[in-house]
């Protein structure tokens, strides 16, 4: 992985994905696009790490996504709480309830914002994040822009992601590209670097949009999609 040999690094995932206990490792390679999840890694991760917030905090987040279990995944994310007995643990815990938030609906959803309130209070950064993430929820990007904009993070990828989002709820494409390319091009995150490039292709910034096809070319050299994204840029 530190090396980019991605196919070898997806090769050794998939072998440690046999092992048991099942390593952490394999649910991060997941995560991070690696591999595909084996259909019972979740079960697995809680069953041979109990306790260990990571390992079942990427449980829930699996089940969630790609499986689509998204009320099963919350049910098992609230047992977690009393794992979280830090800031940086509550600050951790928080990254998985918003993701899960944004798939839930009805009481499960006002269950979660009241979780994700609590587990934040001692954060004004994340407050603010979320609070804005239910501002855009509800279709007010100027709500959102307003209390992002006041507690600026261009560091942070939760205040980077829902700043950019604020701009495309405005179908302002280029300024949504300003907010993600840093990020991007900083971490060499394959989501992010896809979704700027995407971004950019939309707003016409064709040599940003093939800047960041040629980053994820070099790391994922089978993603056939990029590659045809690329061809249209240069033909």
């Amino acid at each position: 992985f530190l090396l980019q040999r991605r196919n070898a690094a997806a090769e050794a995932l998939s072998l440690m994905a046999h092992e048991t206990p099942v390593p952490v490792d394999v649910a991060r390679g997941v995560m991070t696009h690696f591999i595909e999840a084996p259909t019972d890694l979740p079960e697995r991760l809680r069953h041979d790490h109990p306790g260990d917030l990571e390992a079942n905090a990427l449980a829930a987040a699996i089940e969630s996504s790609p499986f689509g279990r998204h009320a099963e995944a919350f049910a098992k994310a609230k047992d977690l709480a009393t794992l979280a007995d830090t800031d940086a643990k509550k600050d951790e815990l928080f990254r998985l309830f918003h993701t899960l938030w944004q798939n839930l609906e009805g009481p499960l959803l006002m269950e979660c914002e009241a979780i994700i309130r609590a587990l934040v209070a001692h954060n004004v950064l994340l407050q603010t994040a979320f609070e804005a993430s239910v501002a855009l929820r509800h279709g007010d990007a100027d709500t959102a822009i307003n209390l992002l904009d006041r507690q600026k993070a261009m560091d942070d990828p939760y205040w980077v992601q829902i700043r950019s989002n604020a701009c495309l709820l405005k179908n302002q494409l280029s300024e949504a590209v300003d907010f993600l390319l840093p990020l991007a091009e900083k971490t060499l995150e394959p989501g992010l670097l896809l979704k700027s490039g995407d971004l950019a292709y939309q707003a016409k910034r064709f040599d940003v949009a093939a800047r960041c096809y040629e980053i994820l070319v070099k790391a994922q050299p089978g993603n056939l999609p990029v590659h045809s994204n690329l061809a249209h840029i240069y033909t």
